[in-house]
């Protein structure tokens, strides 16, 4: 009974309409604006932008860097870590778990035989997994403590 109240009086043929009006091309506009107004700007909408605009200042300030980023020439130290090798980028912001190589035995034979830490000067490429960042060492310079010249690991 209350049923057939209320679908009588507030039904279709009460007159009354629960749609929706349809949204004018000026209402699309708006909306459109105000979505890119406060959308966050990201690389997505940009495109990637090549290796080389990329500064190793920029991925200092990075908790976690985008897979395919290339390190060129970045200063840092690599510690050992369990049975793990970690380059840490110069002031600490970024830890990135070295994968193992030819060239990272190299870089643990010479962190072995070093007497003190050690300052490299690294070019690799940064992956990710699992939400950690790895690097792949391409090159590696050391520069010893009482040497002035940069000699390279591999």
């Amino acid at each position: 009974m209350l049923l057939r109240l209320l679908v009588g009086r507030f039904g279709p043929r009460a007159g009354l309409s629960f749609r929706w009006p349809r949204p004018s091309w000026w209402d699309l506009v708006a909306l459109a604006i105000v979505v890119l107004a406060f959308a966050p700007a990201s690389e997505g909408w940009e495109g990637a932008k090549p290796a080389a605009q990329k500064s190793p200042s920029l991925l200092q300030a990075a908790r976690r860097v985008r897979e395919g980023t290339e390190l060129v020439d970045q200063l840092g130290r690599f510690e050992i870590v369990g049975d793990r090798t970690v380059f840490v980028t110069d002031g600490g912001a970024l830890r990135l778990i070295a994968l193992e190589n030819l060239g990272l035995e190299r870089i643990t034979r010479t962190l072995a035989n070093a007497p003190g830490p050690l300052e490299w000067k690294v070019t690799g490429t940064v992956t990710e997994y699992r939400g950690k960042n790895f690097v792949l060492v391409h090159r590696a310079l050391v520069k010893g403590a009482g040497e002035r010249r940069e000699q390279a690991a591999f």
